[in-house]
């Protein structure tokens, strides 16, 4: 008998995790999406790179992208913690700094570009997004 609930038991904590990986977690790294986030994350430090980018930040396919004048276009990685994403605006906030897709802005920090495997993501980029070159933002400066 006891064996039995030893197994109900068993059965009902692996369909468990299996809803919760199902319902919280992006495919490629199992790491939470915020609800359907595009956000990349990395992990943040306190001291990070010092380039600026001038650029428009883009959604093209549930990824996030900076864009600047000439077209170039970097695919937008953001420290963790202390960036999130709002759904309802289409804006990331990092601190006390908000930024809406389709707006321009100076992005602090500094590009790899090595590929998305060089680095070892809170959040990965999706499967879909093109990771030939990152921008690693650690900071939004006025324009």
């Amino acid at each position: 008998m006891a064996n039995k609930y030893a197994t109900l038991v068993c059965l009902g904590a692996l369909a468990l995790a299996s809803s919760c990986q199902s319902n919280g977690t992006r495919q490629n790294g199992g790491q939470p999406d915020g609800a359907g986030s595009p956000l990349v994350l990395y992990p943040g430090s306190p001291e990070g790179h010092t380039a600026r980018l001038q650029g428009t930040l883009e959604m093209n396919g549930g990824c996030l992208y900076i864009a600047n004048e000439g077209g170039e276009r970097w695919l937008a990685a953001f420290p963790s913690p202390g960036t999130s994403w709002d759904p309802e605006n289409r804006s990331v906030r990092m601190g006390d700094k908000v930024l809406r897709v389709g707006a321009t802005s100076g992005f602090a920090g500094g590009e790899i570009s090595n590929g998305p495997g060089a680095i070892q993501w809170v959040q990965a980029p999706g499967n879909g997004c093109d990771g030939s070159k990152i921008w690693l933002v650690n900071a939004l400066v006025d324009s």
